[in-house]
């Protein structure tokens, strides 16, 4: 991991970015062990990232500017947060109410991620390996919806909305900081 030499925040970090076709056929889907709701793609234009080391920045200007209503840009973010994601999405976010909430993946982050896209709340999450970044940096993908097995998602380094399925998700290996999902949730009100 690559910290901004001014910070040891962990979200201070570029993201890589690789375009590949997988040369491997993909086995029949099997159902994974989380039941799952389907959720309807959250209708987002997708971005490609400026650099080759941005695609968390991409995602955040998508995330951005979907729930904002204003357009961002990954140059924007970059040029503004540099590598810093959660900062630029608690900050622009703030007069939404939002919490954005940094956690590790695991099966029962499924449920957290569906029930955020089905409030129509992009999802941000970082991964690696073959089938996100087979040069083994890193990559970060903006969730859009889960159908079935089948999870939706605006991938940076095409510039397009891509689909794989949730074991694609649940085999790959982390970003290099750790497999990480942001979300956003409002908080809960007080009493």
């Amino acid at each position: 991991m690559q910290l901004n030499a001014k910070s040891e925040n962990p979200w201070d970090f570029a993201h890589p970015v690789d375009l590949f076709e997988p040369s491997e056929p993909r086995p029949p889907l099997v159902p994974s062990r989380v039941r799952s709701k389907s959720t309807a793609p959250i209708a987002l234009q997708p971005q490609r990232q400026h650099a080759r080391l941005a695609s968390g920045q991409a995602s955040v200007a998508m995330a951005l500017t979907h729930l904002t209503g204003q357009r961002w840009t990954g140059q924007q973010v970059s040029d503004a947060y540099g590598g810093n994601l959660l900062a630029a999405l608690e900050e622009q976010t703030r007069h939404l109410r939002l919490n954005w909430n940094d956690v590790d993946f695991s099966s029962p982050s499924w449920a957290i991620m569906e029930k955020q896209l089905g409030r129509g709340r992009p999802v941000l999450m970082g991964l690696n390996g073959p089938v996100f970044s087979p040069t083994a940096d890193g990559h970060v993908v903006t969730l859009l919806g889960i159908q079935g097995e089948l999870v939706h998602f605006a991938d940076p380094a095409s510039g397009k909305v891509c689909c794989q399925p949730k074991r694609e998700f649940e085999r790959a290996p982390g970003h290099p900081i750790g497999k990480f999902v942001l979300y956003a949730s409002k908080p809960r009100p007080r009493r």
